[in-house]
């Protein structure tokens, strides 16, 4: 059988997002001869444009300076990532917190994010520590570990060696891991399973990261990055972020979920 047959590919210009049909064999050569590479060229691209209109901002936000962290920023990561619903918005006699005392928390969420992110003890350690303070000090409820929160707020301050943690990538693993969870094991556990699952798939995806390199020009990336993105797609952390967006398609949340889910997704 020769190449499989795929003529027509659907692209979106950067300049006004008008669908245009162009011949796919002038742009470039993917691997679609398998469900599971399919999903990781797909993971690819779309963490590629989610780098680019958003996670590299913020990382640019949140590390504005070299000696804090940005307060602002972290609230805003927080929204964008689904997290601050995790953190509580109101004083203790129960009044929603003025802009002052909002800011004023974030900032404090910030610099105890700046403290552990320095840690030099294991990840998981530090996200367990990390996840146990923001739930008794800000946490919005009883009994939940805010193991999501931390896993994001680590990694976007520059501790890049955090496997991002989210109820639908949990999903994804739970089928694939060892034992049954509970939320004093749950991160280390998927910590290990996550690293496990991707040495699995190592070469479906490298093979989608490669094929990046002939995707960029049709890609969210400004034009003035483009060189800068070669780069950055060949690193560990961006393999690493494709692989969270590869899991968190194949999750569905709600299903085959553990008691250890009192930690928040």
């Amino acid at each position: 059988m020769g190449e499989p047959h795929h003529e027509l590919y659907l692209v979106l210009t950067q300049s006004n997002r008008n669908p245009y049909l162009v011949n796919s064999k002038l742009l470039m050569k993917i691997d679609y001869t398998t469900e599971k590479q399919r999903h990781f060229n797909h993971a690819a691209l779309t963490y590629l444009n989610l780098w680019a209109t958003t996670d590299r901002h913020l990382i640019d936000e949140i590390m504005s300076t070299s000696s804090e962290i940005n307060g602002e920023a972290m609230h805003r990561l927080a929204i964008k990532y689904k997290v601050v619903r995790g953190i509580s918005s109101k004083d203790e006699e129960e009044n929603p917190l003025t802009k002052q005392a909002k800011q004023k928390q974030w900032q404090s969420i910030a610099d105890l994010v700046s403290k552990h992110a320095k840690m030099k003890s294991a990840d998981p350690l530090v996200v367990g520590k990390l996840a146990h303070i923001l739930s008794c000090n800000y946490g919005s409820k009883e009994n939940q570990l805010l193991i999501s929160a931390a896993t994001k707020f680590l990694w976007f301050a520059g501790r890049h060696s955090i496997k991002i943690y989210d109820s639908r990538a949990l999903g994804a693993l739970l089928p694939h891991g060892e034992g049954k969870p509970d939320e004093k094991t749950i991160y280390p556990w998927f910590e290990k399973t996550w690293a496990e699952h991707i040495s699995q798939w190592n070469t479906e995806l490298r093979t989608a990261i490669k094929g990046l390199e002939r995707q960029l020009a049709w890609s969210a990336v400004p034009a003035a990055l483009l060189q800068d993105a070669k780069v950055e797609i060949h690193k560990p952390w961006f393999s690493d972020r494709v692989f969270d967006q590869y899991l968190w398609a194949k999750g569905n949340p709600g299903k085959n979920m553990t008691d250890a889910e009192n930690a928040e997704a």
